[in-house]
């Protein structure tokens, strides 16, 4: 079997590019919205905070994110020393390279899903892509069963997936 090599560097490529450009567009949005580091640990700040609608889910969203970005790191890390390696075997590097190029697009649907919620008047959301399923945690008072139902069949046709693999959970504390 003969493998053409260029054909498998630049999916690679193009799948580094998107991954890069997906945590890149993620970065620039979020360092605008860092808390002030002034008003951290100071008692009257925690009151005042403490009264902000959704505080708590945005910290929630914040915490996943990062945490979701850190194993896709760790993921991404041992992924990228596979397909790099001469000595191992070729399938082993195929699949490698499969396994990035699906986190690359993953990435892409949990970025576009997240926004399309927040259009419809979420606060935040966190989407968790899966093969078979899609999870989405909607910072948000419950939603009118319409609008629920128009926000699923557009994440429906944005995930290319139907509306029965869609859990929506919407969380307030």
């Amino acid at each position: 079997m003969i493998i053409d090599r260029s054909g498998i560097k630049k999916v690679v490529i193009y799948a580094v590019l998107i991954l890069s450009l997906a945590l890149g567009s993620y970065s620039f949005f979020k360092v605008g919205q860092q808390p002030d580091e002034s008003l951290i640990n100071k008692p009257e700040t925690a009151a005042k905070s403490a009264v902000k609608p959704n505080s708590t889910d945005n910290n929630y969203c914040a915490r996943y994110r990062l945490e979701r970005e850190k194993v896709r790191s760790r993921e991404i890390s041992i992924l990228n020393g596979v397909a790099k390696e001469e000595s191992s075997e070729s399938q082993a590097s195929s699949k490698a390279k499969q396994r990035l190029v699906q986190i690359s697009s993953d990435i892409e649907k949990e970025l576009k899903a997240e926004n399309l919620v927040r259009c419809h008047g979420a606060q935040d959301c966190i989407a968790m892509v899966q093969a078979d399923h899609t999870t989405l945690i909607i910072a948000s008072s419950p939603m009118q069963e319409e609008q629920v139902a128009d926000m699923t069949a557009e994440l429906s046709k944005l995930m290319e997936c139907e509306e029965e693999q869609i859990t929506l959970i919407f969380r307030r504390d």
